[in-house]
């Protein structure tokens, strides 16, 4: 019961992101850098565009809507195994996982042990409703419909939210794309660089193939 209630969940969650990106594109900021990428995160006068991520999950997005041809990952992850376990921010989530008998750190890594053969035989979504819930909406699953010129990454040194080995994870699945390491932490890497980290984004959003 609680596997089909996931997959309906995930398949909500990434509705609404799909339904948030076209209505992102009408409103315009007064900024001309956040509008100018605005305007390549969906321009309906092209058949592609440009998104910034800064969640995970959205990495499914980028995998799954064709029209995305390039991202950005902001202090993203992969491999819910290291953000479950060694995350500061799901300290309640354990609790509650564990208190509740639904899982703990030795099942889950004996259950992720298949996680990498999941990844190579992962071809389409309806093998989601066989595979452990925490699987199904991983974005190291999704990693490698996503080609590495098409993304941009960026990682913080010292995030406690998303561990580095989960960082690394989605990176190194992606295929290594070009990765800037800030010397900050989760939320600090958008306050210190994020001058460098829109700067970036424009020049990568704007470079030729």
């Amino acid at each position: 019961m609680y596997q089909k209630d996931r997959f309906a969940e995930y398949k909500l969650s990434q509705g609404s992101f799909f339904d948030l990106l076209e209505f992102q594109s009408l409103k315009p900021s007064g900024d001309p850098k956040v509008d100018h990428v605005r305007a390549r995160i969906y321009n309906s006068d092209q058949p592609k565009g440009a998104i910034v991520f800064v969640h995970g999950t959205s990495t499914i997005t980028m995998a799954l809507d064709k029209r995305i041809e390039k991202g950005v990952f902001v202090v993203s992850g992969g491999n819910y195994e290291y953000i479950t376990w060694k995350s500061i921010a799901t300290k309640v989530l354990r609790i509650s996982y564990e208190e509740n008998k639904f899982c703990n750190p030795q099942a889950c890594e004996k259950k992720h042990k298949s996680f990498d053969k999941a990844i190579i035989n992962f071809k389409s979504l309806k093998m989601l409703e066989d595979m452990p819930p925490c699987f199904t909406y991983d974005p190291s699953l999704f990693a490698k419909f996503i080609m590495p010129r098409e993304t941009l990454f960026f990682t913080a040194m010292f995030d406690f939210f998303i561990p580095k080995r989960s960082s690394d994870d989605l990176w190194k699945r992606i295929g290594k794309p070009k990765r800037y390491i800030l010397p900050a932490g989760h939320v600090s890497a958008h306050i210190i660089f994020k001058h460098f980290i829109l700067n970036k984004t424009l020049e990568f959003f704007d470079k030729e193939e």
